[in-house]
């Protein structure tokens, strides 16, 4: 007689959206919260040390806190350098127009040519079947 590995007993709503889950999942479909118990015992500290791989130094926190004002200062030297590039868009925006009225009429009149171009497309279409 062979046993069959016992299953863990998942609920039957989700703990973190409330929602009620499939019995064949072990997460919900909803959220994805994971359903399955987290073991209890935690591996001691020298085996998770030697498990896990080098952390990147870039993402180590910094040596010395940084404050406010050297914040300040290199978000406004940032600034600067942004300010001192060429803009590639500066010569498309000074086309567009400028008032609210303009651009709503620039806006009416793409619309009804192009309309019109999609119904002279349609009448040609229509003409050579």
């Amino acid at each position: 007689m062979t046993s069959e590995p016992s299953r863990p007993t998942l609920p039957s709503t989700c703990p973190a959206c409330g929602a009620t889950v499939r019995t064949d999942v072990s997460w919900c479909t909803q959220c994805y919260t994971t359903l399955l118990q987290e073991p209890d015992e935690q591996p001691p500290q020298d085996e998770q040390a030697q498990g896990m791989p080098d952390e990147d130094p870039s993402l180590a926190e910094p040596e010395h806190p940084v404050g406010a004002a050297e914040v300040d200062r290199l978000a406004a030297q940032m600034l600067a350098q942004l300010a001192a590039q060429p803009d590639e868009l500066r010569g498309l925006t000074s086309r567009l127009p400028s008032t609210t009225a303009t651009r709503a009429l620039a806006v009416a009149a793409v619309i009804v040519v192009g309309s019109g171009l999609v119904l002279a497309l349609m009448f040609i279409v229509g003409s050579a079947l």
